[in-house]
Parts: C-alpha cells; sequence; structure tokens
C-alpha cells in the first residue's frame, strides 16, 4: 500500500505544473539578454582590436620591409664603392711600383752618369770640397775670419750631402763637429767696431773740450815814461816785452792740473784722430792687446782734456768702454781634421781605383 501511494504522489507531482511566479521568469529573461548583450559587445571589442593591432603590424612590417629595402640599397652602394676604391688601391700599387720601378732606373742612370769620364763625379766633388776646406782654414787662420771659414765648411757640407759614394758619412761626420765646434767661437761683429771708429775720426772735433783752456792775453803796452826809440832802452823795452809774452798767469776758482793754450786743442784732436785710427787698425787686425792699449789711451784724453758731462762725452766714453770689454781674437778651433779627413777619402779612392781590376775600371 505504501508503494503505491509513493507513486502516485510521484505521478501527481510530475503531471501537476510548477507553482511559479510570472514575474521571476521574466527577470531571468532581462538578466540573459544582457549578458548576451554584453557578450556581443566584447567579442566586437575583441574584434576590433584584433583589427587594429593587425592594422599596425601591417604597417610595421611595410615601414620595416621598407627599411630593409634602404639598407638593402645602401649596402649595394657600399659594395659598389668598396669594389671601386679596390679598383682604385690596385691602381694606386701598380703606380707605386711603376715610380719604383722608375726610381731604381733613375738611380742606376744617376749612378752610371758618376761614373762617365768629364761629368760632375765623385773626384770632382771631392776636389771641390777639398779646395773649399783649404779656403776655409787659410781664413780661419791667417785673417781670424771665422764668418767666412764657417760658410765655407758649411758649402763642403752641402757638397758632401749630395754624393751618393760609400763611406761619406764618415766624412761628413768630422766635417759636422768641425762646424759646430766653429759656431761655438763668439765673434764679434768687426765691420760694425770699425765703422764706429771711422765714424768718430770724422766728427773728432765736434767734442767739446774743458773750458779751462786760457787764452794767450795781448801783450800790455809800455807805461811811464815814454820811452827812448834810441839806444839801450828801447833794447830793454823789447826784451821785457818778449818776456811778458812767455809767461802767463790766470787766476781760476777751479784748480786743475789741465792747462792747455788754444794753438795746444788743434794737436790734441789731431793726436786723438790718430789714436782712434790705430784702433781702428788694430780692430781690422783682431789684435786684442793694442785695441785695448789705444782705447785706454783715448779713454784717458776724453777725461782728461774734454767735459765728460756733456752728454756726447759721456756716450762715446760708455761705446769705449764697452768696446774695451771684447775679445776680438778668440781662441779659435784646430779645423785641419776635416782636410785630413777628405785627403785621407781621396788617397782611398785612389787606391782602390788602382787596385781594382782592368774590367771593373773600363765600367767605371
Amino acid at each position: 500500500m505504501s508503494n503505491e501511494t509513493a507513486r502516485k504522489e510521484e505521478t501527481n507531482a510530475i503531471t501537476k505544473p510548477a507553482k511559479s511566479p510570472v514575474v521571476t521568469g521574466n527577470k531571468y529573461n532581462r538578466q540573459a539578454v544582457i549578458a548576451i548583450a554584453v557578450a556581443v559587445l566584447f567579442v566586437f571589442a575583441i574584434a576590433a582590436g584584433g583589427f587594429s593591432l593587425w592594422r599596425e603590424i601591417k604597417n610595421t612590417n611595410a615601414a620595416l620591409e621598407n627599411q630593409v629595402g634602404d639598407l638593402r640599397q645602401k649596402e649595394n652602394t657600399a659594395d659598389a664603392e668598396i669594389q671601386r676604391l679596390k679598383n682604385k688601391d690596385v691602381d694606386l700599387l701598380q703606380q707605386i711600383q711603376d715610380l719604383q720601378t722608375r726610381n731604381e732606373a733613375m738611380n742606376i742612370a744617376l749612378k752610371q752618369i758618376h761614373r762617365q769620364p768629364g761629368t760632375d763625379n765623385i773626384e770632382f766633388a771631392l776636389a771641390e770640397v777639398e779646395y773649399l776646406l783649404i779656403m776655409a782654414s787659410h781664413r780661419l787662420t791667417l785673417q781670424k775670419d771665422v764668418t767666412t771659414a764657417l760658410a765655407a765648411m758649411e758649402a763642403a757640407d752641402r757638397r758632401l750631402e749630395g754624393l751618393d759614394a760609400p763611406r761619406i758619412t764618415e766624412v761628413r761626420g768630422q766635417l759636422v763637429s768641425d762646424i759646430n765646434r766653429l759656431r761655438s767661437v763668439n765673434t764679434v761683429d768687426i765691420t760694425g767696431l770699425a765703422l764706429y771708429l771711422a765714424d768718430l775720426i770724422q766728427r773728432v772735433e765736434q767734442i767739446p773740450v774743458k773750458n779751462n783752456i786760457h787764452s794767450m792775453p795781448e801783450a800790455d803796452s809800455v807805461t811811464g815814461p815814454a820811452a827812448d826809440t834810441d839806444g839801450w832802452r828801447h833794447v830793454a823795452s823789447l826784451i821785457w816785452q818778449e818776456l811778458k809774452s812767455l809767461i802767463v798767469i790766470s787766476r781760476d776758482q777751479e784748480i786743475s792740473p789741465v792747462r792747455l793754450l788754444p794753438d795746444e786743442t788743434y794737436f790734441l784732436y789731431h793726436n786723438l784722430r790718430i789714436e782712434l785710427a790705430n784702433a781702428r787698425l788694430a780692430v781690422f787686425n783682431r789684435d786684442t792687446d793694442n785695441l785695448q792699449a789705444s782705447l785706454d789711451n783715448i779713454i784717458d784724453w776724453l777725461n782728461r782734456y774734454f767735459d765728460t758731462r756733456e752728454a756726447a762725452v759721456s756716450n762715446i766714453l760708455n761705446s769705449l768702454q764697452q768696446m774695451r770689454s771684447l775679445q776680438i781674437d778668440p781662441e779659435l778651433p784646430d779645423i785641419s781634421s776635416s782636410l785630413e779627413t777628405v785627403r785621407a777619402y781621396i788617397r782611398s779612392e785612389d787606391e782602390d781605383m788602382t787596385s781594382a781590376p782592368v774590367e771593373d775600371r773600363a765600367d767605371m
């Protein structure tokens, strides 16, 4: 019984409609519509974003393709430039090789020219160098002319510089050593000193003397009673006049040992001119001792007889004192080593020529 009752209740539950309000069903429908709409919007947003992303990727790919194209074009241009440079490099190498070949040919031709007789060969150049060194030695030894000797030695060095000969460097080494020793000599401007002394000689009479030179007073006339022109009185008068003319009495506040008569100034200027000429001659002879002796006399005379307060006299004194301190004959080096080295080289070249076989001498 109980089983049948249970079955009936189940059947009735199935057949009877559910008792739910209508309002509840409408609420569920709206939520579904909203969900669907949201889903649709989400799908559209995803689609729009995907489309936008697709377009951006497409544009980026296009830009990358353009850049790749530009890079490929630049790479092609660079390859072409590299190839052009390689070709140019090859041309330059070929030109360098041609120049080297020409240089070697020119060197061979120059050597052949040096070996030909009657041309500017090594023997002639060495003879010219020997002459220059002889001239330098003579100028330095006999005339103490450092400037000319140095110029001749420098000319000899330039002449050796252009020679292409074995062992010529040793000769130039000795020559350069002597040139450096000669350059270390303190030279004096001999020409300038001589010109200055010559100018003093020309204007020596313009140098002012001191103001204590006394003039000869005129003979006093005979005073007292009239002299008798006859007899011994006239003779005594003449003797008295002569005695008075020989004695000069002067009074000066500045007592000085220097007393010059007007006629003596001529001899003073004349002696000063002669002493200046002696000093000038000593300058030309590079004679320091005689120059200093002459300058000592001139300086002493200027201090004793001339007005040292004048600017002209003081300037002359300063110049002469500076000149006196100069050493116009300095110790000169021995430059004969260069000449001996050149002559030894010439002798060795002659010996090599003599000992060489006939065939080699014919080639030379």
